[in-house]
């Protein structure tokens, strides 16, 4: 399908549904994702220009993305097609929280509380997001710590002083807290929920990533730390590989029983 064009100034962008984005015609690189564009009843303010809502620029593209007839979309506005209207009612009046699974355990997402709380433990509140706020991966587009599995909380590891594979931990990435819990999120920062519905619609549960240890450079890390203390070097490959199987086989079957580790 053909992609529509819109001038907004004296530039031309596509309008990109699959990736709910504009992108600059002359230059395809520079992309102007709708998450992080302003959105009003009337459309959208795109650096101080007006934009129609995207089922009035393409609603052939808008239908079969999101699955509503032709003949309905047109009365539509873009919030009314994008956001699960259920999932919002959900959230807003019986208080259903999002769900975040990690390394096979589901915790609810708890932003006024301030904690990921493991589902069905209850010997530890879980994750803390204060611990958790300035880690980020390396660009910078997520949350990045280590979780212990055993005690269902957030631990702390000092790189610095790391001579082998870091015991008992896990290292994960989790979206932004804001992308978790919009609705939390933005009743906490005074943002209008439309808007915020909008940019990122409310999900009911997500995954966290694994992260490998290679793609932090620990070999790296180890190496540089037993260099300096003066220690024989020790290669840990095999090791990150078995605990890599043990931690995959482990979260296929906790995913096969339903249950918890």
């Amino acid at each position: 399908m053909e992609r529509k064009i819109v001038t907004l100034g004296a530039d031309k962008y596509y309008v990109d549904i699959e990736q709910d984005a504009l992108i600059k015609v002359n230059n395809p690189t520079e992309i102007r994702r709708f998450s992080e564009i302003d959105y009003t009843d009337e459309g959208y303010i795109v650096d101080g220009h007006h934009l129609p809502h995207l089922v009035r620029i393409d609603p052939e593209g808008m239908a079969a993305k999101y699955g509503v007839p032709i003949g309905d979309i047109q009365a539509k506005t873009d919030y009314d097609i994008i956001v699960n209207h259920d999932l919002v009612e959900r959230r807003i009046r019986l208080g259903a929280q999002p769900i975040l699974d990690i390394s096979g355990h589901d915790f609810f997402v708890n932003l006024n509380a301030g904690y990921l709380e493991p589902k069905g433990v209850f010997t530890t509140r879980g994750i803390s997001l204060d611990n958790i706020d300035n880690q980020e991966n390396g660009d910078g587009t997520a949350h990045a710590f280590c979780y212990n599995p055993k005690t269902f909380t957030d631990q702390y590891v000092d790189e610095r002083t790391l001579i082998d594979v870091p015991k008992d931990v896990v290292l994960i990435e989790i979206p932004f807290f804001w992308k978790l819990d919009p609705y939390g999120w933005s009743r906490e920062h005074h943002v209008d929920l439309k808007e915020a519905f909008r940019q990122l619609p409310p999900q009911e549960k997500f995954v966290a990533r694994m992260v490998p240890w290679e793609e932090i450079g620990l070999q790296e890390i180890i190496d540089e730390n037993r260099k300096r203390l003066k220690l024989p070097p020790m290669d840990i490959t095999a090791k990150l590989e078995s605990l890599r199987k043990k931690e995959e086989k482990k979260y296929e079957k906790t995913k096969r029983k339903g249950k918890r580790p």
